[in-house]
């Protein structure tokens, strides 16, 4: 009977017959005629790939091509279970748009997370922190379980599924209104310090604007400190460090030939050195060593007795005279 029931759904179709014959659905005790005559209409009459299967298989749809009796008698009305009965494991339930009534439990749910990151998807962890947002879930279907049981929160969701692995700012867009405290952007900033256990020397080579947006922590950084690492890093460690201290130093630190003659003599007095002590050292070594070899090139060429005559005027012509 399995072709010619195809020549009797068409005759129903095209208007010729009203209805199966009586008892077709109640003799096929193994529904092979439905699952034939479901890949018939997907596969020869609507001849829909899978995105279309995805998008556009529901109740509506079966109805409308006359296939609702046999769904409600072998499925339950799941248009769900009558696919998978056609096409065995092709679909998983929550790739279709119309799911199947009552299945976005939460664990459902977070199963379902797991498998497009893990198996569909196979993401790394900088892929996924990359893309993960609302409408990454959207496009798999999981926006009405995130909103059920997670307050369309994006993260919350994902914390669920792989609990402790991911911190809030490590998702390239935060949650709403995360960034609303400059004492809890400081505590944040201090806590990923502490947890890649950094020393200064560390922070000094490495910290960066770079660094800052790695760590998810441009938000902050843009929000409470004018976008200036420098015055997020003094912020939360006061006079710790200065500007030239770090490897990325800010653009404008050296930019005022007065500031910056009044910073080495600054810092020559803290190491109470003279001239013939910073002579004998070697001041080019000494301003290598202090972080100062930006300015030393830029004002004075790398010369020590340009820079010595400016930063010391007078103790240098006395120094020379003796």
């Amino acid at each position: 009977m399995c072709q010619p029931i195809i020549k009797i759904y068409e005759d129903i179709l095209s208007g010729k017959r009203k209805s199966f014959p009586k008892n077709t659905w109640s003799m096929d005790t193994q529904g092979e005629l439905i699952k034939l005559l479901t890949r018939h209409l997907i596969n020869d009459i609507l001849k829909w790939d899978d995105t279309e299967i995805k998008e556009n298989w529901n109740l509506g749809t079966i109805r409308k091509w006359r296939l609702s009796g046999a769904c409600g008698t072998y499925f339950n009305e799941s248009p769900y279970k009558m696919l998978d009965a056609a096409f065995p494991n092709r679909f998983k339930p929550w790739e279709l748009k119309c799911t199947p009534k009552n299945y976005w439990t939460r664990e459902n749910s977070l199963e379902c997370l797991r498998y497009w990151i893990e198996e569909k998807d196979k993401l790394t962890r900088h892929q996924l922190l990359n893309t993960y947002n609302r409408n990454w879930l959207k496009e798999r279907y999981l926006d009405s379980p995130f909103q059920t049981y997670w307050n369309s929160s994006p993260y919350k969701m994902l914390d669920a599924a792989f609990p402790g692995q991911f911190k809030p700012w490590d998702l390239k867009k935060t949650p709403h209104n995360y960034w609303n405290s400059k004492r809890i952007s400081l505590k944040i900033f201090k806590g990923i310090i502490k947890e890649l256990n950094m020393s200064n020397d560390d922070i000094k080579l490495h910290y960066s604007l770079r660094w800052i947006i790695q760590h998810g922590l441009r938000t902050p950084l843009t929000k409470f400190f004018d976008d200036s690492p420098y015055k997020m890093l003094d912020a939360a460690f006061p006079e710790q460090f200065k500007p030239w201290d770090l490897n990325d130093a800010p653009n404008n630190t050296w930019t005022n030939k007065e500031k910056t003659i009044e910073i080495i003599k600054n810092e020559i007095e803290k190491s109470e050195l003279s001239i013939t002590d910073l002579s004998q050292i070697g001041v080019r070594k000494w301003m290598k060593d202090n972080k100062l070899t930006s300015p030393f090139n830029i004002y004075w060429n790398s010369s020590p007795s340009q820079m010595l005559s400016e930063v010391y005027p007078k103790e240098f012509i006395d120094e020379r005279l003796e």
